[in-house]
């Protein structure tokens, strides 16, 4: 329960308290409640939770709530509250709906805020004192006051005081925030009161407060306008003088009376703010209600539909004027209240709507009245709806408005064709400084150069940059670089430097890092850097990390930047002297810094403050003195632990030197203690000390526990040999240990107490003692006396062995046959061995031979690779198996060795052939390969060895035999002694092959005539294979005429080819004469060459060659303008010729090969008559007109070759319309050819025409790209010319002048012989039937011009056309 004990209310929720709740009642009529983030509003007297948000900030400061705190005109239940989310954001809520109204966004920590008495207008301060009001009805935010230190609303009003610094600021009209009223104070404002009609600000200075008078006036005008008193309002202006806070007031006070249309009062604010024109337009609606009232007889006349269209005129509702007027049927009305208010555009729209009579008229008067008036841009824009777009262009240029003009041009192809138009925006654009808008224009018209040097003007790198990747790719880092040190210039370094790391410039890279302050970046940057380069520019970053007291980081670019002393100095401000000396060890300077450190340590070290002393030595590096004082000090324990933490390495070395010196004090037991600390054999030095101090049983005590039992035994052993006598005896007897202790003197060279003990305790242990002491002598190369010790210990063998390992083969004879006969053996056995190390062979036989060992001189013999003594000796010492297996081994040997020469390796072979062991013989003999040498001869002889061997003595296998040597004589090329082994076992097919391969031809024809006639045919048939395969195609002429010429043909010796053929009959020459034109016309694209060939080789008149003759024609035809006229004349010639020859049924049979020659001879007789018409100015006009007519045939001839002579005659001749048209549809087919377009686009210039649609396109055009757009450019400007003719002229019948199509009866006309166009008035008919007739105009201007000119073309050709025709009486005349 919360209540409020003034006014009485009180609350009842439903509640469960945590106990960690917070309750705030700093606010009039609410209470709020905070827990775990959660904030809960309650207004006093209302038993519900008024509204409820999550926050973490809870400040009294933070958080506003007004509850119907003023009332407001035309409002009611005002409940608002403005709140923190965050530090940076504000919530503002209306609290009767638990809806969010608005929410603001700030850059600074916010730190107070508050609600005016209404809600409608919020105040803010953020941590950098700025003060900032909100407007709920338009969400913009204004700053009002900087360094604002105090501010709150004037009670009961929208009036705000502020302080900053010593200037007290009143904002009197907080909707015009920029105006306000400063009042100079001392001190600081405590307060602000409004009690008894004045309102005053209360200012603390230093003791004594003193009281500042506000304006009540002008705080008590906004209360009137808040309650609606607008005569109180007036009553109160009125009686301020005239200044700029009294003239808002007036706007303020006028606007809102307006509202109310409490139009009177509007009159009076707008007539004391001098605006006479709304004091007039006043007037004029307060006469037309009073005229309406005087005329209905009742009522104000406030009602009628004029005075509300001009109070809505009025009030800026234009649409609601407009609505009222039309529901009344008053067009022309609505349109005056447009155009009286200068919105031309509406007027003219309601003129459009509702179908105005005058419509015309209006628009056209609208447009004229903005030119006159200098609107050219709606003038513009008027164009531009009506989509004259270069009128548009045009307009927004005059009127300055060069950017509208450009996105029309770049938007607009048409436009972006017109040069002149272009021109005169870009130079606009960039007179008006719209450099990156004139870059769009130049790039839009290809212009690339241009509009990368207008970005670079506007500064529009990134259009640059964007058009260089595709256009300039070289330029682009540089236009990198250049971006960069242009937001260098404007101070945006942190931009630049992504800039300067695409441009490769990292050094400027890393200058504007640092100018900016991003260190981060500077380092990512700097650690790419060259570090002589970058070492620069470490110690600036070092600085940054300095003043952050990031000390390492600050250090290590200090280091890098190369001051280190600057980083030991920052080490020292901050004692932090370990660092600091370690940087100065590093930098070597650690002695300006070390004495000083050693000093104050020695002086610690003096007041016996050792610890602190120590500290400090190893501060500086200078553990040494530490130890030193430790030791001085006798404190070993502390030396021993610095040793171990600076000097580990050391440390067994110091325990012996402290081992070493406590015994020299003879301090034994703690000098045993160092000495077994040592490591590994320190407990030896332990025993030694011992025993040099005589106490042997520590020593052995030590021995036993460290070193186990064997160590407790030597020292045992030399205990009881100190001692010596009885008492060394019974020691030992005590340990145990007497037989180990004779082992032990004997290791140790001891003999003598060796032998003391042997006799005194262990006479059984003598003779071995004889034997030690012998291998002891042995050792020192006293041989004799230690064989006698061998000897005396019962060893002979010994003796016998070491004069053996010595090699005195004497004694040890001597001492065998003396003392040991068993190793008489064993000595001649050594003695061999040693003989035949010493390759004294003979020797060493007869000594292995004396020890019945023949197997030993054999292995000695085989492992010195001397076999043949080898199997000497087993051949007379040993058993025959024996011998057997050796020989095996040697051939193993042999054959182990790898590649050997064929005379190596004939050796074993006849070996085998004497023992009688013949397969083996013939395998050996057949190992031998031509692997193993070059000589034919040799190899012969062995393989021939090999197969007579078979032959003779293993027939069961000779065929296999002859079979491998013949067919390895055949791989080293003696097929002939080949032929002759396969003759030897009847493979008569074999023989002949091998004789075929030898080209011995005799002996191959006779094995086959005579031994397998069937193989005749063979050899024939081989013979003219291998001639082939030569090239020999003369000579396989003789054999095989047809492949000769085949042969011929294939090796492109078409001449002699056609000259043999020419023997063999016509039907051969003529096969090959169509086989050379057919080469020449497909495979090296010369069909003039084909035609020669036809020409001196005759040209049948077979259906077979037909294809060959059209495509023949198709080459030269095709072939441009200029080209010779005998070329032309030989073609026409030769298909006369073909055509006329062709029998009748081949006529039938093959009808539309023979309808295409007939058309290839009049495309013929037309180019022929073209070339013979060029040279004579008078016939030009038939060269027009034969080269148009030509165009009909593209459905056989490549269509870009004739548009494009038709265009270049035509325009070259005048005719510029026909041109263009022909031109264009040039362009159309070279964008087929070249892939820039599927299909040709669809025209009607060539309907009704016999202009086929479907015609031949070859794969490449025939222009170059520099004709191609010279042509392009003619037909762009061809296109701009309104007085040209753009289409093909017509004749009489209505038609393309050179088209034959009738189009009513859609049959042909005849061509004119002489010009190719349709005969239609007076004719020269040569040949009804063919349809060969002439324009007699132009007939007789070429038969004129022939007698005239006397040209030998001009005759052929009329002689040609004779000869075609047949006789006429039309063709009868002489050249005289």
């Amino acid at each position: 329960i919360v209540g409020d004990m003034e006014e009485r209310k009180n609350s009842e929720i439903q509640f469960n308290p945590t106990g960690n709740e917070k309750f705030y009642f700093e606010t009039e009529k609410v209470c709020m409640i905070f827990n775990a983030g959660e904030l809960a509003l309650l207004e006093y007297g209302n038993n519900e939770v008024l509204c409820a948000v999550r926050t973490e900030l809870i400040n009294p400061h933070l958080v506003s709530v007004r509850l119907n705190e003023r009332v407001v005109r035309n409002k009611t239940d005002l409940k608002f509250m403005a709140y923190l989310v965050d530090w940076k954001t504000i919530s503002i809520m209306d609290l009767t709906r638990c809806t969010e109204l608005a929410t603001i966004t700030h850059n600074v920590k916010i730190d107070w805020l508050e609600l005016n008495e209404t809600g409608s207008k919020l105040l803010f301060r953020d941590k950098r004192l700025k003060l900032w009001v909100f407007d709920m009805e338009s969400k913009e935010k204004i700053g009002v006051v900087s360094y604002c230190t105090y501010v709150q609303w004037v009670p009961h009003s929208d009036v705000v005081v502020a302080q900053s610094r010593s200037t007290l600021s009143v904002l009197y009209n907080i909707d015009c925030p920029e105006q306000i009223t400063p009042l100079q104070i001392k001190g600081d404002v405590v307060d602000v009161i409004r009690q008894e009609g004045k309102t005053q600000v209360i200012v603390s200075e230093g003791s004594t407060s003193t009281t500042y008078d506000l304006d009540e006036g002008l705080i008590e005008f906004g209360t009137a306008m808040d309650d609606g008193d607008f005569k109180r309002a007036v009553a109160f202006l009125e009686n301020l003088e005239m200044s700029a806070e009294t003239l808002v007031m007036w706007r303020q006070l006028g606007e809102s009376s307006l509202g109310d249309r409490q139009l009177l009062v509007a009159r009076r604010c707008f007539a004391a703010m001098g605006d006479i024109d709304q004091v007039e337009y006043i007037d004029g609606i307060v006469s037309k209600a009073e005229a309406v009232a005087t005329e209905q007889g009742s009522g104000s006349g406030m009602q009628h539909y004029d005075v509300q269209a001009r109070l809505a005129v009025m009030d800026g509702h234009y649409q609601l004027a407009e609505n009222l007027y039309l529901s009344q049927g008053k067009v022309d009305d609505a349109m005056h209240m447009y155009s009286s208010v200068h919105k031309w555009d509406e007027s003219l729209a309601v003129a459009e709507r509702e179908g105005h009579a005058d419509l015309d008229a209006i628009r056209s008067r609208y447009f004229e009245t903005l030119i006159s008036t200098g609107r050219e841009a709606r003038a513009a824009q008027l164009k531009e709806e009506e989509n004259d777009l270069r009128t548009a262009a045009q307009l927004y240029l005059k009127a300055g408005l060069s950017a509208l003009a450009s996105e029309l041009v770049i938007n607009s192809p048409d436009l972006r064709t017109q040069s002149d138009l272009v021109e005169r925006i870009g130079a606009a654009l960039l007179a008006g400084g719209l450099c990156e808008k004139a870059g769009e224009l130049w790039e839009s018209v290809q212009q690339f150069q241009r509009a990368l040097e207008a970005y670079r003007k506007g500064h529009a790198y990134n259009r640059a940059v964007e058009l260089a990747r595709s256009a300039f790719p070289n330029e682009v880092i540089h236009l990198e670089e250049e971006w960069g040190d242009h937001l260098c210039e404007i101070k945006k370094m942190e931009a630049a430097i992504p800039h300067y790391i695409e441009a490769g410039r990292t050094v400027k890279a890393v200058e504007a890092a640092l100018l900016a302050k991003q260190w981060n970046k500077a380092v990512i940057i700097l650690n790419t850097l060259d570090p002589n380069i970058a070492s620069r520019y470490y110690v600036e970053v070092g600085e940054e990390y300095h003043s952050l007291k990031d000390y390492p980081t600050a250090e290590k670019y200090y280091v890098e930047g190369g001051d280190v002393r600057r980083a030991i100095d920052m080490y020292i401000e901050a004692t932090r002297w370990a660092d600091a000396y370690r940087l100065a060890v590093d930098a070597n300077i650690q002695e300006e810094i070390a004495n000083s450190f050693l000093e104050h340590g020695q002086s610690l070290e003096d007041k016996g403050r050792l610890k602190e002393a120590e500290k400090l030595y190893v501060t500086v590096g200078e553990p040494e003195q530490a130890i030193r004082m430790y030791k001085k000090a006798k404190q070993y324990n502390k030396v021993i632990k610095l040793i171990k933490s600076y000097h580990p390495d050391t440390l067994g070395e110091t325990h012996r030197l402290l081992a070493e010196e406590i015994e020299a004090d003879q301090h034994y037991n703690l000098a045993e203690q160092h000495y077994l600390k040592i490591g590994e054999g320190g407990w030896k030095k332990a025993v030694q000390m011992y025993c040099r101090a005589d106490v042997w049983e520590d020593a052995h005590r030590v021995a036993r526990d460290y070193g186990g039992d064997d160590a407790g035994n030597q020292v045992a052993y030399r205990w009881a040999k100190h001692l010596g006598g009885d008492s060394a005896i019974k020691l030992l007897t005590k340990f145990n240990i007497l037989d180990n202790a004779i082992d032990f003197a004997c290791d140790n060279q001891h003999f003598d107490f060796a032998f003391d003990i042997a006799k005194m305790a262990l006479k059984e242990r003598l003779g071995g003692v004889y034997c030690k002491y012998g291998n002891a002598l042995e050792d020192e190369g006293k041989f004799d006396e230690a064989a006698a010790q061998f000897i005396l210990g019962g060893q002979p063998k010994e003796a016998v062995l070491m004069y053996v390992h010595n090699r005195d083969w004497e004694n040890a004879r001597r001492v065998a046959e003396e003392h040991h006969p068993e190793s008489l053996t064993d000595v001649l056995l050594g003695e061999g061995r040693h003989a035949f190390e010493a390759k004294e062979y003979a020797k060493a036989e007869a000594y292995l031979l004396r020890a019945q060992r023949p197997d030993m001189a054999v292995k000695y013999y085989k492992s010195a690779g001397m076999w043949q003594d080898a199997l000497r000796v087993a051949k007379e010492y040993m058993p025959k198996k024996a011998l057997a297996q050796l020989r095996q081994e040697y051939d193993q040997h042999l054959n182990a060795q790898g590649p050997r020469s064929a005379e190596d390796m004939v050796e074993p072979a006849q070996a085998w052939e004497q023992s009688g062991d013949h397969e083996q013989a013939i395998q050996s003999y057949l190992k031998i390969t031509s692997e193993h040498s070059d000589d034919t001869r040799l190899l012969q002889q062995v393989w021939s060895k090999a197969a007579e061997l078979a032959l003779k003595f293993l027939p069961e296998s000779a065929k296999t035999v002859v079979n491998v040597v013949a067919d390895r004589l055949a791989g080293i090329h003696l097929y002939d002694a080949a032929a002759e082994y396969y003759l030897t076992i009847d493979d008569y097919r074999q023989a002949v092959d091998m004789f075929i391969a030898a080209e011995n031809w005799m002996k191959a024809r006779r094995v086959a005539e005579q031994l397998a006639p069937e193989l005749t045919s063979y050899v024939d048939q081989a013979q003219g294979e291998l001639l082939g395969k030569k090239g020999d195609a003369k000579g396989l002429v003789s054999v095989d005429p047809i492949a000769g010429l085949d042969m011929l043909a294939e090796q492109g010796e078409w001449e002699q080819c056609i000259q043999l053929a020419e023997d063999k009959g016509s039907a051969v020459h003529e096969k090959y004469v169509a086989r050379y034109a057919a080469h020449l016309i497909q495979d090296r694209k010369n069909p003039a060459e084909a035609l020669s060939v036809f020409k001196n080789n005759g040209a049948p008149a077979k259906h077979q060659n037909f294809k060959c003759y059209g495509e023949m024609a198709r080459g030269i035809l095709d072939m441009p303008m200029a080209s010779p006229y005998r070329m032309f004349a030989d073609l026409r010639d030769l298909l006369l010729f073909v055509i006329s020859n062709t029998p009748n049924n081949i006529r039938l049979s093959h009808q539309h090969q023979v309808t295409m020659l007939e058309t290839f001879l009049r495309i013929a007789h037309y180019c022929a008559l073209r070339e013979a018409c060029r040279e004579h100015d008078q016939l030009q006009s038939i060269v027009v007109r034969i080269t148009t007519s030509l165009v009909r045939y593209t459905h056989l001839l490549s269509a870009d070759v004739k548009y494009l002579e038709a265009g270049r005659v035509l325009r070259d001749a005048g005719r510029k319309g026909m041109a263009f048209v022909f031109f264009n549809r040039l362009l159309d087919i070279c964008d087929v050819i070249d892939g820039a377009a599927d299909q040709l686009n669809a025209t009607d210039d060539f309907d009704d025409t016999d202009i086929p649609e479907e015609m031949i396109l070859p794969e490449a055009t025939c222009l170059t790209d520099a004709n191609r757009e010279e042509i392009s450019d003619w037909v762009v400007g061809m296109s701009t010319e309104q007085s040209a003719e753009q289409s093909l002229p017509l004749d009489e019948r209505g038609y393309y002048e050179a088209s034959l199509l009738d189009v009513e009866s859609q049959s042909l006309l005849d061509a004119c012989l002489i010009t190719g166009y349709p005969v239609l008035k007076q004719r020269v008919e040569f040949s009804v039937a063919m349809g060969l007739v002439a324009d007699k105009e132009y007939w007789n201007k070429f038969v004129m011009q022939t007698k005239l000119s006397h040209s030998m073309e001009c005759q052929d050709v009329v002689q040609f056309i004779k000869k075609w025709c047949g006789s006429s009486s039309a063709a009868s005349f002489t050249f005289k």
